[in-house]
């Protein structure tokens, strides 16, 4: 996770690099974010939880959307890249998208 923030809500980003045609990758790193968003959402008592994806970035599109996330919307220069900004699309958990969350 690399914000939380008073409203209750924290984001995290997926690397790219971790998926390199490697489909045990892709789905290890599917069940991490949903096991770290059931955490903050039922432990931590967060409301929502973002993932920002560059566009370009397909693979990780698919790890957000299979962990389980909601496709929001795009995001212009949103995410800052080794010196140049990029568009993202930002995905979300909120709940009750896990049973007990509803603390």
């Amino acid at each position: 996770m690399t914000h939380i923030f008073a409203n209750h809500a924290a984001g995290f980003g997926i690397r790219p690099y971790i998926m390199d045609d490697v489909p045990q990758l892709f789905k290890a790193a599917s069940s991490a974010a949903r096991l770290c968003a059931r955490f903050s959402i039922q432990e931590l008592g967060l409301q929502r939880i973002e993932i920002l994806v560059a566009t370009g970035n397909i693979a990780s599109q698919r790890v957000a959307v299979k962990s389980g996330t909601a496709r929001e919307g795009a995001l212009r220069n949103r995410l800052n890249y080794h010196g140049r900004f990029h568009d993202a699309v930002v995905f979300s958990f909120i709940p009750p998208i896990f049973p007990g969350a509803e603390k």
